[in-house]
């Protein structure tokens, strides 16, 4: 018995030994993950390219007007919506304290001149002294301030319009008693009207290479519009854009501010570099935009840095710089690659080889 169990066990351990006999002599065959990739040619454009942005129209002054006096106000000539010249009376509050106060400051006023005028005199031939004729020069000096306050606020018991307008809103109505600085009516300047857009800091770089800007507002079926940047805010709003405003000269009256525009930009080609790849063969490290550079000899893909600029409508981004045309980039599947990675190209699929079977 003790015989045919010692034999079990050493038969057992010769088996042992052979297995991982066999097992180490095999060497485990590893397999290189080859990503498959779409690519495409990076080609340079040619003539000017075009791009949109949504804006608003916006009229060019919107201003509150109110009295610089206070009373019962007892005209009010306007309503909303009505236009208004340059100078016309819009509103009146009743002047019979501020023609009594003139009328006694003019009295006085023109006394105190006539005195002045003697004692002048006197002084020049020196019947009074010195001391003497200040004092009545003081006292000619403050009656004629008094006199010019009293008229000016006699003047200003009428509200005109500072210029052409339309009245936008009324604050007030007529009999209310008002007092100084507040809003009677809005008044809006529409000689000329703006058109505000929010550009991103690329975006506002290529306004260098711009050749032309026009808009088209279809709400007042206006198409084609010529317009000129006015004005560039120096910083972001909160949302991280720059607000520029663009300036639409002599628009017809079908045009209201709050309208909606669409404003095309051309750039000049010439001057701007014009290359323009796929938006989804972009990839961002560190708020910094990079694309995967194809090597055909080698099949495998590089980073590189690029400088990007506008976006356009048909998915595709402006490259300021990074790029040349001849260069094979990836466009599909970026954001799975790494470094020096070996790639397979997705074969281009036929009208006769539909799947790629063939």
């Amino acid at each position: 018995m003790k015989t045919i169990t010692k034999s079990l066990f050493l038969l057992s351990n010769v088996c042992l030994i052979a297995i991982l006999i066999s097992c180490g002599g095999k060497k485990e065959k590893t397999t290189e993950v080859v990503k498959y990739v779409k690519t495409t040619e990076v080609k340079s454009g040619s003539g000017n390219k075009f791009y949109s942005f949504s804006g608003k129209v916006e009229e060019l002054k919107d201003v509150n007007l109110s009295f610089r006096v206070g009373g019962p106000m007892t005209i009010l000539n306007v309503k909303e919506g009505d236009y208004v010249k340059e100078g016309d009376i819009i509103a009146e509050i009743d002047s019979r304290d501020y023609i009594i106060k003139y009328n006694q400051a003019k009295a006085a006023y023109e006394q105190s001149k006539s005195e002045f005028s003697r004692y002048e005199e006197l002084y020049k031939i020196n019947k009074i002294s010195a001391n003497n004729y200040e004092k009545f020069k003081t006292a000619y000096i403050n009656a004629e301030n008094i006199y010019n306050a009293a008229h000016n606020s006699m003047k200003d018991t009428k509200l005109k319009a500072p210029f052409s307008g339309y009245i936008h809103k009324k604050h007030a109505e007529k009999h209310e008693t008002v007092a100084p600085g507040v809003k009677i009516v809005s008044i809006i300047d529409m000689s000329e009207l703006d058109i505000s857009i929010q550009l991103t800091e690329l975006q506002l770089s290529a306004f260098d290479y711009v050749e032309n800007i026009y808009c088209s507002i279809k709400g007042a079926r206006e198409d084609k519009l010529a317009v000129k940047v006015k004005s560039v805010n120096k910083k972001t709003n909160r949302a991280d854009l720059y607000g520029v405003k663009l300036s639409l000269e002599n628009p017809s009256n079908k045009i209201k501010p709050g309208m909606s525009a669409d404003v095309y930009v051309e750039y000049n080609s010439k001057k701007h570099n014009n290359i323009l790849i796929p938006t989804s063969s972009i990839f961002s490290i560190e708020q910094d935009a990079y694309v995967w550079i194809y090597n055909s000899s080698s099949q495998v893909v590089n980073k590189r840095k690029i400088k990007i600029g506008a976006l356009t409508n048909n998915g595709e981004t402006e490259v300021l710089s990074g790029l040349k045309a001849g260069d094979i980039i990836v466009c599909a599947g970026v954001h799975s690659l790494i470094e020096n990675q070996k790639v397979q190209l997705v074969k281009e699929t036929s009208k006769t080889n539909i799947g790629g079977l063939l």
